[in-house]
């Protein structure tokens, strides 16, 4: 059962966010809550929790320092940002830093609900991939059984195994300039190959994929903020504000401005 730590200064939000959720219902353990950074650190550091709701707007460690040390010393744990409307550069910050989901105050518990299961299932995928990579040898490592149709197993698997990593990279970092041929070097592979690899496996190519992913985040930012299109535009990987519309446009039949309008 994944482990939560709340963190915000503001009690009746904190208290507020505790009593909407039925935790154990939802397959949660609530083991802390704390009014600022220092004293959520503190938590974590005992408690090792699997989730953190942060506030970026803190006294003294804010949401920002307390993500950075997250970033460093803890980048299993998930954290989900608690940011209100006005917050674009904390909530910019918050992605850079690594925040795997966030919400807008004031928090609705739909939203909340809708976060959590995203990290739930996040968590879910982890463990599964932990459960493939910790399994004992196989035939191919031990030297017996069918050493020709165990290495092809294995390396199938390592390839999807591959592959599913960079999907859930591009889904998290989608604000980043990543590309193909930094994923070949990661993963020591040719890119000509794992550009291949990856159509296979997906059934799309990365450019493509990667343009999915962003301008799905680019429709939710649009349904659940109030931020500017540049802010919008710069948040899911696109400093260009004119190809964001163009690209958005082309994926979605419609500009981000009239997509705002049909969705708001």
């Amino acid at each position: 059962m994944p482990n939560v730590i709340i963190a915000d200064d503001e009690i009746w939000v904190r208290k507020g966010i505790i009593k909407a959720i039925d935790w154990e219902l939802h397959g949660l353990r609530l083991i802390g809550e704390a009014a600022d950074g220092e004293d959520a650190y503190g938590l974590i550091l005992k408690n090792s929790p699997d989730i953190l709701l942060l506030d970026m707007r803190m006294p003294g460690m804010d949401g920002r320092e307390l993500l950075r040390l997250m970033k460093e010393r803890f980048p299993d744990v998930l954290s989900i940002v608690i940011s209100g409307y006005s917050d674009f550069e904390y909530t910019r910050e918050a992605i850079q830093h690594g925040a795997f989901d966030y919400v807008l105050k004031p928090v609705k518990k739909p939203e909340l609900m809708q976060a959590l299961e995203r990290v739930v299932d996040e968590l879910n995928h982890r463990n599964g991939m932990d459960g493939k990579e910790g399994k004992a040898p196989d035939a191919a490592e031990t030297g017996t059984g069918d050493n020709g149709a165990a290495a092809s197993c294995k390396a199938g698997s390592r390839q999807s195994n591959i592959v599913e990593n960079i999907v859930m990279d591009m889904m998290n970092q989608y604000d980043r300039p990543l590309s193909l041929s930094d994923f070949a070097k990661k993963y020591h592979v040719n890119a000509d190959y794992l550009s291949r690899l990856f159509k296979k496996e997906t059934g799309k190519n990365f450019r493509d994929l990667m343009t999915e992913c962003r301008i799905e985040k680019a429709k939710e930012l649009l349904e659940r903020t109030n931020y500017k299109y540049f802010e919008i535009s710069s948040l899911v990987g696109y400093e260009d504000y004119r190809h964001f519309s163009q690209v958005f446009k082309k994926a979605v039949g419609m500009t981000p401005s009239e997509y705002k309008h049909r969705t708001g």
